[in-house]
């Protein structure tokens, strides 16, 4: 990648607010994962939001790890939140609700100094918004439905996104969507086209290594994204909030309830979000003194000598017992595909129950560890 091409992906994609709310279900990371009250839990901190939903359940310490000091920044305000404002006034000012923008000024004012260094790292634009309607994952998502409104025309759309339509006929639409002229004679052609500058700005070199997913879904989108149209738009987490509007029902139950709001605010738990690699916080983490490990598809970014210190990282820091969770793009555990060596053992009941529960289609693997 050249310095150009690496500046634009830092400046528009990573190093800004790359997740702003869940790309996966935090129903499924909370059923993976099983966290007890008195538990300590580490992992990955993106938007904050799947670590943080585990206060519900006491556990002694959270610790969030991200090489994206915006993520980190997001994770620390959204745990301010909790402590500083009442439900309603963060449900305004994350942009869930509708208030006037000045109100989710007023209110970023007050809670910038419980940030510190890492405020600096939120646009007072994307605060004017609301930070949940900012991140590039919501905006590549409302991309994504205004290029399938293209693609599919107003009619097919509605008969895709509606609740009533079953898999079998989401995936009769696709078939005929992928079919159409509009598709093959002029998405696909402009994808090959500029599936080099596509690939390199998504997923540069170093970040997707351990992954084909990046080639095989430029090659055909629509392909690629088959089982999403199969578990379907509208009860989907990650997608249903564009449609409708509305908070997905597992974000309200875990994230922004009164109970769960009020459990957040009670909570003495030792809550610490930092900006470091995944391996590098783990290593930092007490010899074997963490109970549950969330790793979302961190594995697909690693190259085959980045996994095995991941997976040296979970070894030492895993208690007997502990479980891990995480996610691939590719259809079988990345850990396994390049032979690297664990004492952990799949819980390939819990990964089953997991893969018919999902309901976000976007990751054919689901991996759950336990550490032996």
């Amino acid at each position: 990648m050249t310095v150009m091409g690496l500046s634009l992906y830092n400046t528009f994609v990573y190093g800004r607010l790359a997740f702003a709310e869940p790309a996966e279900s935090i129903r499924l990371a909370r059923q993976a994962l099983r966290v007890e009250p008195g538990d300590a839990v580490a992992g990955i901190t993106s938007s904050g939001d799947i670590l943080l939903s585990f206060l519900v359940d006491r556990p002694e310490s959270i610790r969030g790890f991200d090489a994206n000091q915006t993520q980190t920044a997001l994770a620390k305000l959204k745990y301010t939140l909790r402590r500083e404002a009442s439900l309603d006034q963060s449900l305004g000012f994350l942009g869930l609700t509708k208030v006037p923008w000045h109100e989710r000024t007023a209110t970023w004012q007050r809670l910038e100094r419980h940030l510190g260094t890492d405020a600096s790292c939120l646009d007072a634009r994307t605060i004017k918004y609301g930070l949940l309607n900012t991140g590039v994952s919501t905006k590549l998502v409302r991309r994504a439905f205004a290029a399938l409104r293209f693609l599919a025309g107003a009619k097919d759309l509605a008969r895709l996104v509606s609740p009533e339509t079953s898999s079998s006929q989401r995936l009769e639409i696709l078939k005929a969507i992928r079919s159409r002229k509009r598709y093959t004679h002029c998405v696909r052609p402009l994808v090959h086209a500029g599936r080099g500058w596509l690939q390199h700005f998504f997923f540069p070199p170093g970040l997707c290594g351990n992954s084909d997913y990046p080639r095989r879904a430029l090659k055909d989108l629509l392909r690629a994204f088959e089982r999403l149209f199969e578990v379907g738009f509208h009860r989907n987490p990650v997608f249903s909030r564009c449609l409708t509007g509305e908070i997905p029902d597992e974000q309200i139950e875990h994230l922004y309830s009164p109970a769960a709001w009020r459990l957040g605010r009670e909570s003495e738990n030792q809550v610490l979000f930092e900006t470091c690699s995944l391996e590098d916080g783990f290593f930092a983490l007490e010899e074997q003194s963490t109970n549950a490990f969330y790793l979302s598809n961190a594995p697909d970014y690693f190259r085959p000598e980045g996994l095995r210190r991941l997976a040296h990282s979970l070894k030492h820091a895993a208690k007997s017992g502990a479980r891990v969770y995480y996610l691939s793009l590719e259809s079988q555990c990345p850990f396994e595909r390049h032979n690297i060596d664990m004492p952990f053992h799949h819980s390939e009941t819990v990964e089953q129950a997991l893969h018919d529960a999902d309901t976000v289609g976007l990751y054919p693997y689901l991996g759950v560890l336990v550490r032996e």
